[in-house]
């Protein structure tokens, strides 16, 4: 995954913070860590907080900061594109290695364009509905 998230151009990239806000909070350590979580099927912002901030070795790297719900939303908002080919990337890496350990006998690679697409559904619609139960 991280392969793929240094392949993103970071001009393409809409930061959520300001460059001196910390490693944690740039536009590349976000995009790395929302492919990481959907790809795990970790998909609500407050998750996604919950298991950084329970992540001690992130939290060394990043000098206890982590990146509340309010900034993963608008991170997601912004660069939903390159969370999406990132997600699909490593979609198809997980396939290929259950190919590999003969757990599954093919690859549909069209299949994880769209499944990367239904897992930011997904974050976007549990998302929504923690708003409306606030």
């Amino acid at each position: 995954m991280q392969a793929t998230v240094r392949t993103v151009d970071e001009a393409t990239l809409r930061p959520v913070a300001r460059r001196d806000a910390g490693l944690a909070l740039q536009p590349k350590a976000l995009l790395a860590l929302l492919s990481y979580c959907y790809a795990s099927q970790i998909y609500a912002s407050a998750q996604v907080e919950n298991v950084v901030r329970r992540d001690e070795n992130f939290r060394q790297l990043c000098h206890n900061v982590v990146p509340d719900e309010w900034v993963i939303r608008s991170y997601r908002h912004h660069n939903r594109e390159a969370i999406h080919f990132c997600l699909m990337t490593a979609l198809c890496y997980m396939a290929e290695e259950k190919v590999r350990q003969g757990i599954v006998a093919k690859v549909n690679v069209v299949s994880f364009a769209e499944e990367a697409k239904r897992r930011i559904i997904m974050a976007m619609f549990l998302d929504s509905v923690a708003l409306d139960g606030e």
